[in-house]
């Protein structure tokens, strides 16, 4: 944005200036209603700034008209917010929450207090290209996420806890679930047998086992 954004717990400000002698500054209040309840909740990834306010999450790029909430979006359908899951936050603890933007994988990961914790126990990630979101996944109480370049040269997450013990995370590859769609259908069932008259399944090489 060419210049310095002031969070207040309400609203949003920006600072811009220009020239070296003397230095000119301007002070304006961009917007309110879409203030930041945790300054470690604001994330920049390099294109546009995501934050959480005080009634949800925010993602403000240049060229938009406002912010957007994108965890309760105005006019989408299918719906594709979590104003519910937000719901369950703790916001007497909204100071602890942090984000982290993971720019090797591209996707904004939030920890907060749910479900009256005290604590980060759970994660929200938010993927800024599709507007998608996962989770909430349980973590373990964390109150940091830094990335790191390791020995090796590959970029790493390491994580700090209200314990004093550091982690590192994403270590290992899970896919996202967000929905399904029905082939074929049931012709028949008992207890233990389900036919599916249109479908070929497999019988050999434990192809159907579990």
């Amino acid at each position: 944005f060419e210049s310095i954004l002031i969070w207040t717990k309400t609203g949003l400000w920006r600072l811009t200036g220009s020239g070296t002698s003397p230095l000119t500054s301007r002070l304006t209040n961009e917007f309110e209603g879409v203030g930041c309840l945790s300054h470690h909740s604001i994330v920049y990834t390099g294109s546009s700034v995501a934050w959480m306010g005080n009634d949800g999450f925010y993602t403000w790029a240049p060229g938009q008209a406002k912010p957007t909430r994108i965890s309760d979006p105005d006019g989408v359908t299918p719906a594709v917010g979590i104003a519910g899951t937000f719901g369950r936050i703790n916001l007497l603890h909204a100071r602890n929450v942090f984000g982290h933007y993971d720019q090797e994988r591209g996707f904004i990961r939030w920890l907060v207090p749910m479900d009256g914790s005290s604590t980060n126990r759970h994660a929200l990630v938010y993927e800024p290209t599709t507007g998608r979101w996962a989770g909430p996944w349980e973590y373990p109480d964390l109150t940091w996420i830094v990335t790191v370049t390791g020995l090796d040269g590959t970029l790493r997450n390491l994580a700090g806890d209200v314990y004093g013990d550091v982690w590192e995370i994403d270590v290992g590859t899970v896919d996202g679930y967000f929905g399904a769609e029905p082939k074929q259908a049931i012709t028949a069932s008992t207890t233990r047998t389900i036919t599916c008259g249109a479908a070929s399944f497999s019988t050999t090489g434990d192809g159907l086992k579990g």
